[in-house]
């Protein structure tokens, strides 16, 4: 994971805890330095260091939690803000807890600190704001296996849940199937996949109860559970963003980067772009995201782009894996090709500044023209 989605994970689990928390800057330059998460909870500012480990070991997790301590400690003693240290890493044990505590509870008393893993589970403590968590899952996460989850959002599934779930939805958010169907055979011809694809898919939902058949045909149940479960997948899974910028010093204009007049799609306007150009734009971010069909190399090439640092980033490439859910739904807007109002919720949940409420809020539009 890289460092920006490693700092972008951490806050939006943090959020999920303590959903007061609002974001003031991310990668905040200092001096000649940078602070990872500048945050505000309340009337309290919170400057957040984050250190990443590839595994744990405990020599190594004392270590990062003192030298981050040590930084964001020197960062706010010339201000009225709390220093915190958090320490993110793919896998963290009871053990490994236990021995972070009795550290900090011995030599950095009253100090706010905490440890994040990929699977969100938290531990995190803020005795001067009376912050208190101990949660060994993500608070929107199902019991369900991470296999299965894994499994359940591949790539040819999340195109067929897709066709489910925007059924209802207006023309201008999803163009995508919208037939009724009452058996894997018709879902086969209705999506374009093999018939054991069809059937597999079926039996997993009906399997993890996402899933009835009814007098109007299969129908989703659960939704809430199901789209919260698929953004925890997409926080533990996120999407390669690659920041980049023009060699020509101006950027091309959204309808040559994102045109629908080709044939071949080789690229769909996403994130907050994407909801503010589909007309669902809650949280106002401005940003450019873009999906890209093609190789990386092949679309810097054709319009004159290169990867940059975050700092001079023009636009973000979002580089998917699932790249067949994402174009085959896509909406062609004012001659421009659009990922499709869920897609959208999906690119923008990682974001720290209000992605998670974008997110929440284009489900609610979804579920809302379902119950009608």
């Amino acid at each position: 994971m890289s460092e920006s989605s490693a700092i972008h994970y951490v806050f939006n689990i943090l959020r999920e805890h303590l959903p007061e928390l609002e974001l003031v800057e991310a990668e905040a330059k200092v001096d000649d330095d940078k602070l990872d998460i500048i945050a505000r909870s309340g009337s309290s500012i919170l400057l957040i260091e984050i250190k990443e480990l590839s595994q744990i070991r405990i020599q190594n997790l004392i270590g990062q939690l003192a030298a981050g301590a040590l930084k964001a400690k020197h960062y706010a003693k010339e201000s009225n803000a709390f220093p915190v240290v958090i320490v993110f890493a793919p896998r963290i044990g009871k053990r490994a807890i236990q021995e972070a505590q009795s550290f900090m509870d011995r030599f950095l008393p009253g100090f706010s600190w905490g440890v994040i893993d990929k699977r969100g589970r938290i531990r995190f403590l803020a005795p001067e704001l009376g912050i208190d968590i101990n949660s060994p899952f993500p608070k929107s996460n199902s019991q369900k296996s991470p296999q299965m989850d894994h499994l359940l959002f591949s790539d040819l599934n999340r195109w067929m849940l897709k066709i489910l779930l925007l059924s209802e939805v207006d023309d201008s958010l999803w163009q995508g199937p919208r037939k009724a169907f009452f058996a894997p055979n018709q879902l086969r011809h209705m999506a374009d996949v093999s018939l054991d694809k069809a059937y597999r898919f079926v039996r997993m939902l009906e399997k993890n109860d996402f899933l009835r058949r009814t007098p109007r045909g299969l129908r989703l149940i659960r939704l809430r559970e199901l789209t919260d479960l698929w953004f925890s997948e997409e926080r533990l899974r996120p999407a390669r963003r690659i920041p980049a910028r023009s060699i020509l010093g101006k950027i091309p204009d959204l309808q040559s980067l994102v045109g629908s007049n080709s044939v071949e799609p080789i690229s769909a306007l996403g994130g907050f772009s994407a909801c503010k150009t589909l007309e669902v734009l809650h949280a106002a971010v401005d940003s450019i995201e873009v999906h890209i069909k093609v190789s990386l190399e092949a679309f810097l090439e054709r319009f004159k782009l290169e990867e940059c640092d975050e700092g001079s980033a023009q636009l973000h490439l979002i580089a998917s894996k699932h790249r067949e859910s994402i174009f085959r739904g896509a909406v062609d807007r004012d001659g421009m090709r659009v990922a499709d109002v869920f897609q959208a919720a999906l690119d923008v949940v990682n974001h720290p500044a209000r992605g998670l409420e974008q997110a929440e809020y284009i489900v609610e539009l979804i579920l809302d023209k379902k119950a009608r």
